[in-house]
Parts: structure tokens; C-alpha cells; sequence
């Protein structure tokens, strides 16, 4: 495996903490959902959520 391949799959497996707009429960999540803005699953409550990007 080369080195970048390495880099991308630690990219890909780093999580977050999210906390879900439904129940006020933390989960974690991936980062890469959390930067793109993709649906995330609150595993308490099983509703559906985004988490967006605080603009300054």
C-alpha cells in the first residue's frame, strides 16, 4: 500500500462527534460526511440530519 493510499483511508475513517438536533444525543460521525454536508443517521433516535458549516 502506498503511502497516499494509506494517508486517504485514515482520512476516511476519522470521526466527529455530532450532536443530533432531535434527541440533543452525541454520536459520532464521519468527517468526511460532516465536511461535504451529507445526510448523517442519529443512531438513538434513527432520525436523519445535516450538520452545516458555521459561517463567520
Amino acid at each position: 500500500m502506498s503511502y497516499l493510499s494509506r494517508l486517504m483511508d485514515h482520512i476516511a475513517n476519522a470521526t466527529s462527534t455530532a450532536r443530533c438536533p432531535i434527541c440533543g444525543k452525541s454520536s459520532k460521525q464521519s468527517i468526511t460526511k460532516i465536511s461535504r454536508e451529507q445526510t448523517m443517521i442519529c443512531p438513538y433516535c434513527n432520525s436523519l440530519f445535516v450538520r452545516h458549516h458555521k459561517s463567520k
